[in-house]
């Protein structure tokens, strides 16, 4: 454990929601009174039809007011009895409410009984929004973008999952050698060849190649490491494959976020702020994080055996049987399609934490657009969670 993340408060208090709280929760809910506790939870709701709802994802066809003022007809997830279903956090649930929803039924989720004292993530941010600030009136466009980048880094590092199965091309010979209780499942992809997911031995290191269409070469995130290797001692036996970039980048492309970072630290280390300097060794982390993540194009079921059938076609890239009567299976994402997996970590950071980053920003929309009646207001209208158009 880091001496970062023993700071970080824990997850303790959460529980699942039970079922004889739903009828207070709706009623605290609908009187925007749900202030006590904090939670996640699994929701039916009457979705406010004055606006286009941001938090909400898409899925069916429903029908609001457009920023023209006009009447279209959109894509959300609705039942048929007109009630709208989707996982939300506590904040977003009362964000519908104030928009003029109404929640309908509480079918499951995660309850927080005790609140931080605190927003734990509250000084790092306001140390973000203060720098971007200091370096746009002095025109340092490298450091402003660098507080922005790592202001981003911050949420998905909150709510990161831990790895612990890598996968393998093997052969049938080589298969059939190494199985045992560590394979979780396999593929076969051809006659000769199957993609192998085992369980990560302690100190395991996997090579494997991530296509990605972001714009940051993700190769870059792994010469961070690679570099030590020989420095410290080590010694190149043997080169198998890989690939090689013929032109190197005339400077460093993360050389003046870095040495920001650096700098920083330092600072705040020299006047005894710890807060100040634990945020720049978490977002110096989070930037290397950022530079190699990888695009996810799957998503996961928990079909039956009526529903696989149903469903099965050329978008299931896969198919793990687990009982007598249910598969996990993966298919390619829908364009737009919204998953509302639950994310099961061992890490200190508690990952809900992540999930209210987006809430809180949004609610701090929506109340911005309250304030000047922006509801009523075809004209205004937003499309990200911190930026509006009038």
């Amino acid at each position: 454990m880091s001496d970062l993340d023993s700071e970080y408060p824990r997850a303790e208090s959460g529980r699942p929601f039970l079922p004889e709280e739903e009828k207070e929760f709706v009623k605290l809910f609908n009187k925007q009174k749900f202030r006590p506790k904090t939670a996640i939870l699994t929701v039916w709701f009457d979705y406010p039809k004055n606006m286009f709802f941001q938090p909400i994802p898409a899925k069916d066809k429903i029908t609001f007011t457009n920023k023209e003022g006009k009447k279209e007809t959109g894509n959300k997830i609705r039942f048929r009895n007109d009630f709208c279903h989707d996982v939300l956090t506590s904040v977003d649930i009362q964000e519908i409410v104030k928009a003029g929803g109404r929640i309908i039924r509480i079918l499951d989720g995660i309850v927080y009984e005790e609140n931080f004292k605190t927003p734990p993530y509250r000084d790092y941010i306001l140390i973000l929004r203060d720098l971007r600030n200091k370096y746009k009136r002095e025109g340092n466009i490298v450091g402003s973008n660098c507080m922005k980048l790592l202001g981003n880094s911050l949420y998905g590092k909150s709510i990161q999952k831990d790895i612990f199965t890598t996968r393998h091309l093997w052969n049938e010979a080589i298969l059939q050698a190494n199985f045992d209780s560590r394979v979780k499942t396999y593929e076969k992809i051809n006659d000769t060849q199957s993609i192998v997911e085992t369980e990560i031995e302690e100190k395991e290191i996997t090579t494997e190649d991530s296509k990605s269409t972001r714009l940051t070469p993700s190769h870059l995130g792994s010469f961070v490491l690679s570099h030590k290797i020989v420095k410290a001692g080590g010694r190149i036996i043997r080169i198998l494959d890989g690939i090689v970039y013929e032109e190197n980048f005339k400077t460093p492309p993360y050389r003046d976020y870095i040495l920001i970072l650096r700098d920083l630290r330092n600072k705040y280390k020299r006047e005894g702020n710890i807060v100040g300097s634990n945020c720049m060794k978490l977002l110096g982390n989070s930037l290397y994080g950022k530079s190699i993540q990888k695009d996810i194009f799957t998503t996961r079921h928990l079909w039956n055996e009526a529903i696989l059938q149903a469903n099965f076609d050329s978008r299931v890239k896969t198919y793990e049987k687990i009982n007598d009567t249910q598969s996990i299976v993966e298919t390619e994402i829908e364009e737009k399609e919204i998953t509302t997996e639950d994310s099961k970590s061992t890490r200190l950071t508690p990952s809900h934490l992540g999930s209210f980053v987006l809430s809180h920003s949004k609610k701090i929309m929506n109340n911005f657009i309250h304030v000047i009646n922006g509801f009523y207001k075809p004209e205004i209208y937003y499309t990200d969670t911190d930026s509006l158009y009038i």
